[in-house]
């Protein structure tokens, strides 16, 4: 979950093969603004892909200001919550819970622990909701 579009290259013919693709609902201009590498490499994981990581810069990219990085707000944290419902649909609770914990620097000036997790579970119930219809 740490990797950027601009790192990541695959075998074409594997993506492919195994039908696998970005999920539109993910990423800037959509309701959940963030996540897409994260889904695309979760569903690659999934599909028993070999999946490798080297230190090699592939590509340059300037981040001069963010289309949708607002700072760690409770839409970033119910995006993180639609994240991890659409990675684990069994399992999405325990996400949100470790995520919680282990980002609690982020945003203990701003949020308590039961707030985020009231948040990342409303985010995760509306991308639910969105996959039913």
């Amino acid at each position: 979950m740490k990797a950027r579009t601009d790192g990541i290259t695959f075998k074409l013919k594997n993506i492919r093969d195994n039908k696998i693709r970005f999920d539109e609902n993910f990423g800037p201009g959509t309701n959940f603004s963030k996540g897409e590498e994260t889904i695309f490499l979760n569903d690659c994981y999934r599909k028993k892909l070999n999946i490798y990581s080297f230190p090699i810069v592939l590509a340059r990219v300037e981040n001069e200001k963010s289309t949708w990085f607002e700072g760690f707000n409770k839409k970033f944290f119910y995006d993180q919550g639609a994240i991890f419902s659409r990675i684990s649909q069994k399992k999405y609770k325990i996400l949100i819970i470790q995520y919680i914990i282990r980002k609690y620097k982020l945003y203990k000036n701003n949020f308590k622990i039961k707030e985020i997790y009231k948040i990342m579970i409303d985010g995760a119930i509306k991308q639910r909701s969105q996959k039913q219809k």
